[in-house]
């Protein structure tokens, strides 16, 4: 069984002609191009590694403090109308990934997990 990875490569093309793909990658431009939001970011993720490593401490010291610097970071971050309009955009394009897959992927098998494609993205961005 030999896949048709011609097929494959139209369909990624078609996905990246509809809007909401467009409409996500210049919201990531937008954000890309953004210092401030990229340090805040960075930021973030920082100090979520430095949370994840002192867990292991947690019954000898609190965190409490650093949870709520973390917290407050990301509520700094959702602040900007381009990380707002990022994630609208991520969520509408997760939608329609989840759209394809599901045509994709129906009547393939009842155990089949569908609705997956792009959550990992999603996830990971929304940790930041």
């Amino acid at each position: 069984m030999n896949m048709d990875y011609d097929l494959l490569e139209q369909l990624i093309e078609s996905i990246k002609q509809e809007q909401c793909y467009q409409d996500f990658m210049k919201a990531k431009r937008e954000i890309d191009s953004r210092q401030n939001i990229l340090l805040l970011i960075s930021r973030i993720k920082e100090k979520e590694q430095q949370y994840q490593e002192m867990m292991k401490y947690k019954n000898y010291i609190s965190l409490d403090d650093l949870k709520e610097e973390i917290r407050n970071l990301k509520i700094s971050l959702y602040s900007y109308n381009e990380v707002i309009v990022y994630n609208s955009c991520l969520k509408i394009l997760n939608n329609r990934l989840d759209e394809i897959s599901n045509i994709l992927f129906n009547g393939v098998s009842d155990e089949l997990v569908t609705s997956r494609i792009g959550k990992i993205y999603e996830s990971y961005f929304r940790k930041v």
